[in-house]
This record gives C-alpha cells, structure tokens and sequence, in this order.
C-alpha cells in the first residue's frame, strides 16, 4: 500500500556538490515533519549524488530517482510529479535554503484556504556564501497577475512554490518544450486558465544568487521569456497561424527586441552591483561596476514594458506571414 503524504518536496539537482547538502538539511529541519523529499538526480557527475545518497541512507523520507542521462529540469520535474505521493507538491531547487517554518506555513495556508492552489513565499537574496544581499518582495504594481507578468516578468521565486498536485496535473503539468523558463510557462498556462497564484507575504525562501545569472545563458532566457509571452499574447490578441517557429525566427532580428533584452540585462547588473555595495561585497561591487560603464545609459533608463513590444513584433509577424487574426482583433 503506498503512503500519501500532505506534502512531496520536489527537488531536481545536476551538478550542485556546493549547495546540496545546505538545502537538503534545511528540509529535514523543517517544522512540518510529515513529508517526502523527492530528489531527482538528473545524471550529475561530481559528488552530488554521493552527498544525496548519504542523506537518504540516514533518513527515510528521502526518495531518490536518478536519471540515466540528463535530462534536464523541465522532464525531471515532470517526472517528480508522477512519483510525487504529497497532495501538495513543494518545489525546492538544491542551491536554494528553505525557512524552517515555511512548509508548516504555506500547508496550513493551503489547508485553510481550500481553494488556493497555487501559493508563493517572498524570499531572501543570498549570495554564495549565503550572506543576506536584499529582500525579495512581490508587488503587481496594482496590475493584474497577467498584464505585470506579460510587461516585467515572473514576480513569484520558483522554488518558493507549493501547489495542488492534482491541479497542475490537470493543466498538463510543466510544458516539455521548454528546457529553461519552464516556470513562467507554467505561470501564464495558470493565469490563462482563469486561475490566480497566491503569495503569502513572509521570506520564507533563501533563494541563491550565482555570477553566472548575468551570463549568456541569461540572455537566451531573455529572449526565451519574449518567445513564451508572445504566444500567450497573440492568444489573447487573438491572433492565429502563429507557432514558436515563427516567432523564434523573428525574435533576434527584431531590432525593439534586442535593444528591451539589452536594457533589461543592464538593469539587472545595476541592480546586482547596488545590492553588492548594500551588503558589504564592495570588491563584486566595484567589479560588476566596470563591467556596466558601457551600458550604464541602458540601466539608468525607466523599466520597459513589454506588451507595447510584443505587440510591434506580431504586427512585424503578421506583415511577413500574411494576416493571421480573427476579424475583430485590435492591437
């Protein structure tokens, strides 16, 4: 007979001998003692499966599932959900600290709020020593859910998350055609599906920050961010015969596109540098500063809002491809 649990942590790991073991004890000191802790080793080649298993061995709420060959996180989460015996899924990423408290709190969020299906936590910007760098808030800026993620992005920390199981699973659970920003994906899918995300306003997540955040890696997220709101837009807009293809196709020639990623990748340095200063980091702080003096006059300008550019390039799409909306679409 298969256990059930209130809830199942859901924690996929490639590559993290630094962190893993920080993350793994801060949930087995968590308050809430009734859970399973589903890890996915998705094929990692240091000794982050070693410090794992020596985990598992010492306690048994621990499942490990390890993968053949990587998969990468989007397929590893998905396979987490089959296995997952919680009614609430915990997401947790093994770079990241969790709140001793934080899935006592959020289960007794749920608990009492029954229909809340999905619930995020603020959190706290640690750097990689875990020093504390800043608080993170969620603030709409009085905007829907929709329209503050389709202009400035995901406000909510993926690894904050707790959510129905048989919810997400209804909705298809994460979309395996995106390897990375799966999470926004997800949110939209929710969003779009006439349903809300629900943030309880305590840091109850200690979430990593890593230099490589502002890499090339970043970018492409960037650009991938572009391609996911676009096609939620068009939907909303209306717009048919337009697919990821096309949109990919016209995403990095789109002159209003490059210049939004390169503002927003400029805002985030400032933002970086200044937080470097805050905490005491002077030395990431000066670095980072010289690394932003070619783009400063980008990350001094106002926040961007995207719909206005989404919608340029659909108009761009569309005088390519042929008009492809319904008759009373207006942008």
């Amino acid at each position: 007979m298969n256990q059930e649990f209130p809830v199942t942590v859901l924690m996929s790991t490639y590559n993290d001998e630094r962190y893993v073991a920080e993350a793994i004890v801060s949930i087995l000191r968590q308050t809430l003692k009734d859970f399973e802790f589903l890890i996915i080793d998705d094929a990692s080649t240091d000794r982050t499966p070693n410090i794992i298993d020596e985990y598992a061995q010492d306690d048994t709420r621990i499942t490990v599932v390890k993968n053949e060959r990587n998969l990468g996180l989007t397929k590893s989460l998905n396979i987490g959900l089959s296995l997952a015996k919680g009614k609430y899924i915990a997401r947790f990423d093994a770079d990241d600290v969790s709140h001793p408290e934080r899935l006592e709190r959020q289960y007794m969020y749920m608990t009492v709020h029954p229909s809340c299906y999905f619930l995020a936590t603020e959190g706290i910007l640690i750097g990689e020593s875990g020093r504390k760098l800043k608080n993170i808030h969620v603030n709409f800026k009085g905007l829907s859910q929709k329209r503050y993620i389709l202009n400035y992005g995901s406000p909510f920390i993926h690894s904050s998350m707790m959510f129905s199981k048989q919810k997400v699973l209804e909705i298809g659970g994460y979309d395996e055609n995106y390897r990375t920003r799966q999470d926004l994906e997800l949110w939209l899918r929710i969003i779009y599906s006439g349903m809300e995300i629900s943030v309880l306003k305590e840091p109850l997540i200690y979430l990593r920050y890593h230099p490589q955040s502002l890499s090339h890696k970043s970018i492409e997220n960037l650009y991938l961010n572009v391609i996911i709101k676009t096609l939620y837009r068009a939907r909303e807009l209306g717009v048919i015969n337009i697919n990821i293809e096309k949109i990919e196709n016209m995403v990095k020639r789109e002159p209003v596109i490059n210049t939004y990623v390169q503002r927003v990748i400029s805002r985030r340095k400032l933002k970086t540098m200044l937080d470097f200063f805050i905490s005491g980091d002077l030395i990431k702080g000066i670095a980072l500063f010289f690394r932003l003096i070619p783009s400063l006059h980008l990350a001094l300008s106002k926040p961007v809002q995207l719909i206005p550019v989404i919608d340029v390039l659909l108009k761009n799409i569309q005088t390519l491809n042929g008009d492809g909306r319904d008759n009373d679409t207006n942008f």
